[in-house]
């Protein structure tokens, strides 16, 4: 108790009483404190005891929430598939294909692939300038538009072998092959061998690629035919469309849908604009937007060259451009407007027209268009702007051919894939679609895996092989061998780990709600919220030891991979059943950990696998709201209840304290006025008696 002002000034008060002899000459600050302290000490004592268990609480709710991340870190180690294991791999010829990365979720085993076409990208280049400054357009500006993309033609697959062929068409069979529109070509058991120069019981896929050719079903299908080498047949649109192809011989799969092709149409929004007028301007496409300060204009054109002049004009998704006397924006790009473009001068916002209606490709080249703007028409300037727009991709680099720095060219190049060739057009021409100017077409990888044929828009494939990403680097005449393993020490280590981990959890329970100990910090820190401890270790030991949401063949739980319980609730590991089922058993372990998905996380709503459901429990005991966090908000909440009865006690005894010393004080007052009294009397009396004597 702080009472050192009162307690200072009340000792001087005795101290001056006692000097003089005046007083009880008893230490009335020392006998208040005293007998504040008997009533202030048990009550004291008891409200620490409460604040010092409170605060062992609120650590041991710590430790157990740190205790839970650990544990909910180890099963978030093993809930992707990818990482349960490493994998590597090896090429037999690496200058033709080779392995960049493996993860551990790759299959083991030898793949065999062939190579037959890299993919490349496109490259053209310009007619040839005198220098990179010469103008090209006298200085005037132009547009540049780019095509990107192609249109698909739609692919069906039929799957045929030559013994199946020659059943269908034995005696004299035939197959019949019908179109979406009910057309249809049939070739005999004669047209086949025909075709193909064979005889009977010996016709050839080959022989009936070309009896159908023969037949005409370009013309009457709209279909044409190719032998596949270890598939079947594949029938290929004349056109895109929405045309479908079946076969009385075998199935007929869909490869590249066949969708009808629609061009995209660039949307045109025009406003009227007053001429002459002092005004700020500012436009945008919902995106990006355009400010010019006020000015004072006499034309539209002024107020459209003001925009073009404008930092952030080229980020715009349109052109801006005068039209007839008013203002039009024209979107560089062919799709459907998402976000209208607006309009703004001094006088509000300006009513805009949607003159042409943007449409978005469907299986067609997606169109965009580059403004070259006036003065900016030499090769090094239009090759800048290329470079800035980053229209799909396409780069621009200038090259002088020549050995005298008057030969200059703009080559142009795409990304690769057949997906991304693209053509461009201008006036004035500056010769990028000519044959002679063409430097290299864009095309697929085509290669086979183990026999199947895969086309592929670029040489780093990963997607082939599960978890391996692969690069393509020369064709090759015959099959690179791929060999995979698998190493799974890393998830046996996880497994040991999350063991241990658990087992130190439980000891850490069993520790903080046991009798105190004074050789183990925080032991007994819980026992009187027991409950706790029990609920959350009988929560964790039955999901660990449940089955998976994703079991798979035998292995459907933790017990399956060689953990188990023993008499004591620790949970111990068998290496030998784990080994077994990794062996024997891989892929259904994986799928049970993991449900055969990787970067999985809390938010997945779909079956996630026992280690993701464990990682979720987990995060449910000490998210906001949950058990763990709801007890330590409560025992944060009963510990600032107790600091407070602790002030408040103090408040009190200070009162009491005070209230003591003014009693004293007073008696002291009494008797110091008795004293003086009897002083009195005393000195009367005596004077009495030696006047009596000397009478």
């Amino acid at each position: 108790m702080d009472s050192s002002s009162t307690s200072s000034n009340t000792s001087i008060g005795s101290s001056i009483l006692n000097t003089l002899n005046a007083g009880s000459g008893i230490n009335a600050a020392a006998l208040a404190e005293e007998l504040t302290n008997a009533q202030r000490l048990p009550q004291q004592n008891l409200i620490q005891r409460n604040i010092d268990q409170t605060e062992a609480a609120i650590s041991g709710y710590a430790l157990i929430s740190y205790q839970l991340s650990v544990l909910q870190t180890g099963f978030e180690g093993i809930n992707d598939a990818n990482e349960l294991a490493s994998g590597s791999g090896s090429s037999a010829d690496s200058s033709k294909v080779s392995i960049l990365s493996v993860s551990g979720d790759t299959p083991e085993g030898t793949y065999d692939l062939l190579v037959n076409q890299l993919a490349q990208n496109q490259r053209v280049m310009s007619h040839q300038y005198a220098g990179a400054d010469t103008s090209i357009n006298s200085g005037n500006g132009f547009d540049l538009t780019f095509s990107l993309g192609s249109t698909k033609a739609g692919t069906f697959e039929e799957h045929l072998t030559k013994d199946q062929l020659r059943a269908a068409v034995a005696s004299g069979g035939s197959i019949t092959v019908t179109n979406g529109d009910g057309a249809s070509i049939t070739v005999t058991q004669a047209d086949i061998n025909a075709a193909g120069g064979t005889t009977a019981g010996s016709e050839l896929l080959s022989g009936y690629v070309a009896a159908l050719e023969a037949a005409d079903i370009a013309g009457t299908l709209g279909f044409n035919a190719q032998h596949e080498s270890g598939t079947g047949v594949s029938f290929t649109q004349t056109a895109p469309g929405t045309g479908s192809i079946v076969s009385a011989s075998g199935s007929i799969t869909s490869g590249i849908p066949s969708i009808t092709p629609v061009t995209g149409v660039a949307a045109v929004y025009s406003s009227s604009l007053t001429a002459s007028q002092t005004t700020t301007l500012t436009v945008s496409d919902g995106l990006t937007t355009v400010s010019v300060d006020s000015a004072s204009y006499s034309s539209v054109a002024e107020q459209v060259t003001a925009i073009q002049s404008s930092a952030g004009y080229s980020e715009l998704l349109f052109t801006v451009s005068e039209n007839a006397g008013g203002i039009e924006f024209t979107y560089k790009t062919t799709s459907a407007v998402v976000i209208a473009p607006t309009l703004t001068t001094t006088a509000g916002s300006q009513t805009l027209t949607n003159d042409i209606v943007g449409i978005s490709p469907v299986n067609a080249p997606v169109t965009s268009t580059l403004q070259i703007t006036p003065g900016a028409d030499t090769p090094a300037a239009i090759a800048a702007a290329i470079n800035d727009a980053n229209i799909g991709g396409i780069t621009a680099s200038l090259v002088d051919t020549g050995t005298s720095g008057s030969n200059y060219r703009i080559v142009l190049s795409g990304a690769e894939g057949a997906d991304n060739s693209f053509s461009v057009t201008s006036i004035p021409d500056l010769g990028f679609r000519d044959t002679a100017n063409v430097l290299q077409s864009a095309q697929n990888a085509e290669l086979a895996l183990n026999g199947v044929s895969i086309t592929r828009g670029s040489n780093q494939i990963s997607d082939v092989i599960n978890g391996a990403v692969l690069s393509l680097n020369l064709v090759n005449n015959s099959a690179v061998s791929l060999t995979f393993s698998r190493d799974t020490a890393r998830l046996k280590d996880s497994i040991i780990g999350l063991v241990d981990n658990f087992n130190a959890f439980n000891n850490m329970l069993d520790s903080l709600t046991e009798a105190p100990s004074e050789d183990v910090e925080l032991s007994g820190a819980l026992a009187e919220d027991k409950t706790l401890a029990r609920y959350l270790s009988d929560q964790l030991r039955t999901a660990i030891l449940t089955d998976s949401s994703t079991s798979s063949g035998s292995i459907r739980a933790m017990r399956d991979i060689g953990v188990s319980i023993d008499r004591y609730g620790q949970l111990t590991f068998d290496e030998k059943i784990f080994d077994n089922a990794v062996a024997n058993s891989y892929d259904d372990v994986v799928t049970m950990l993991t449900a055969n998905t990787s970067d999985e996380g809390l938010a997945t709503n779909t079956n996630k696998g026992l280690s993701q459901d464990l990682a979720t429990l987990i995060e449910g005991f000490t998210d906001s709201g949950g058990v763990v966090i709801n007890h330590s908000s409560s025992a944060n909440t009963a510990l600032a209840d107790y600091e407070q009865d602790l002030a408040d006690l103090e408040v009190r005894m200070d009162a009491i304290y005070t209230r003591y010393i003014t009693q004293f004080a007073a008696m002291e007052s009494l008797i110091a006025s008795i004293n003086n009294t009897k002083s009195y009397l005393t000195t009367q009396l005596e004077n009495m008696a030696d006047t009596y004597w000397k009478n």
